[in-house]
């Protein structure tokens, strides 16, 4: 039983050639041989191009299409040129295979706009035949333009619309895996899916849609030692900066770790007994890198092994063959060595008391009667002093009693009292002269308490003190100790 699209098509072929017989004979509209044109989607062979154009060995199309006035086109779903060049299929019909019909053939679906004749598609896929074209090519044999190939693999009139076409979406480019979907340059359609295609000795870099030499690494997924990065697309496999490959643990570890015994053939006295550790010393001693020698534990390597308490920088005596004695290179501002002990560092600091009358350490206002205010310092530099601000406010009152004191440290150290303010002058001392060089202060009430007025001659009443600025400082300036002042203040 023969197939009604098959009958159809068939019909339409024999209209086609009464028509032409009756209007100009045998043979093509402009010539009368014919030769075998290629197309792929299984599309039959293709006769001889209008205007003499040869096939597709002749005019340098690929991927199987056929030079059609102009174009490579593929004839077996090109509604202009179906099976051949110039055979443009009825209004309503599509190309499939290289045969017209009203629908696509197994395994092709129907894709692009409806054509200039106003047909579409119906809900089944299946072209819509709308109104006849009473002068198609078919009907008058007259010749036609070569059709031109749109981005999404359709074809056009001159100035027209993308006609419908049968495309194969499992191996077509521009509709792979479906209508409209365009592979990307260097990419084929293979099983509805966009594959990069790269030449001899390359291969395919997907992260980034390019090819890259075989050998090369495409991310660092391709690395097969843990650890390493694959520098770039094209690139090779490293390890990051600062480690190198260890065959044996077939990872990256540490420029300063081993992986094999001729990794510490360098150290003296050192082996490798794990992989992907520092090279060990024997006889408990340690690995000094620096020297790239074996030494015993209590030797230093380098400066930085000497840092005890308080020390700045520390001083490594060694040579190229044997580790050193540390010794004290320079103390944290305000440290001191005093002893020349390296084992206890900078063992003497300063006390960290304002070293000035205008930076001068606030002790605040005394209360009359309240406990004594006390101050330890130390001042290991023998040339600065420490300053401290008080106020007395009490003095109107017959229980007040001053009194400033070094309670240790007197003699090593002593003290002045300046009134008023830091450009005022010594106080003056109840036994006479000026406060300054001295170890004590004291102030108080002498004779009665006063009468109801104040004419009693007998009453000694205390100066106003007020605000003053006390100075300790080291009787010996050219003495040096660790020994500490207490300074005592009270009302």
């Amino acid at each position: 039983m023969t197939h009604p699209r098959r009958l159809r098509v068939v019909l339409a072929w024999l209209l086609a050639l009464a028509l032409v017989v009756a209007f100009g004979g045998g043979g093509c509209a402009n010539g009368g041989d014919t030769s075998a044109g290629g197309g792929d989607d299984g599309s039959v062979g293709d006769g001889t191009v209008e205007g003499g154009d040869t096939g597709a060995e002749a005019s340098g199309c690929t991927g199987g299409k056929t030079m059609c006035s102009g174009t490579c086109t593929n004839t077996g779903n090109d509604p202009k040129n179906c099976g051949m060049c110039g055979n443009k299929c009825p209004t309503g019909q599509v190309c499939s295979m290289g045969m017209c019909g009203y629908s696509c053939g197994s395994g092709e679906t129907l894709c692009g706009l409806p054509p200039e004749g106003g047909t579409g598609m119906d809900a089944s896929g299946v072209a819509d035949t709308g109104v006849s074209d009473a002068t198609s090519d078919a009907e008058t044999g007259a010749s036609e333009a070569g059709p031109v190939v749109d981005s999404g693999g359709g074809t056009t009139d001159a100035g027209g619309p993308t006609m419908p076409y049968c495309a194969n979406t499992g191996n077509d480019p521009n509709n792979c895996g479906g209508c409209g979907i365009a592979c990307p340059p260097m990419y084929v359609c293979s099983s509805s899916t966009c594959t990069l295609m790269c030449g001899t000795g390359m291969v395919a870099c997907v992260t980034s849609g390019t090819c890259i030499p075989s050998g090369t690494c495409c991310s660092t997924g391709d690395c097969t030692v843990s650890g390493e990065i694959c520098t770039a697309p094209g690139g090779s496999c490293q390890c990051p900066g600062g480690e190198h490959e260890c065959t044996k643990t077939n990872s990256c570890i540490s420029s300063n770790d081993c992986c094999l015994p001729a990794d510490c053939a360098g150290t003296t006295g050192a082996t490798c007994p794990v992989p992907g550790q520092a090279c060990q010393c024997s006889n408990g001693d340690k690995l000094c890198l620096a020297l790239k020698i074996c030494v015993p534990t209590a030797d230093c390597c380098t400066d930085t092994d000497c840092m005890p308490a308080n020390v700045q920088m520390g001083k490594c005596g060694t040579t190229s063959t044997m580790g050193g004695t540390c010794s004290i290179g320079t103390c944290v501002a305000g440290c001191y060595d005093l002893d020349g002990q390296y084992a206890d560092g900078c063992e003497c600091c300063d006390d960290k008391v304002g070293k000035s009358c205008s930076a001068a350490t606030a002790l605040g206002t005394l209360s009359l009667g309240a406990a004594p205010l006390t101050r330890t310092g130390v001042l290991p530099n023998p040339t600065e002093g420490d300053w401290y601000q008080v106020n007395f406010n009490s003095e109107s009152n017959t229980a007040f009693h001053g009194l400033i004191q070094l309670t240790t440290g007197g003699g090593e150290y002593i003290f002045d009292v300046i009134q008023g303010s830091c450009s005022g002058s010594p106080m003056s001392c109840g036994e006479g002269g000026n406060c300054t060089g001295k170890t004590a202060w004291e102030e108080s009430y002498v004779g009665p308490n006063p009468p109801a007025d104040s004419t009693n001659p007998a009453f000694t009443p205390v100066p106003a003190v007020g605000a003053v600025w006390i100075h300790v400082y080291r009787a010996n300036m050219a003495a040096t100790s660790c020994n500490p002042y207490t300074l005592s203040v009270q009302e």
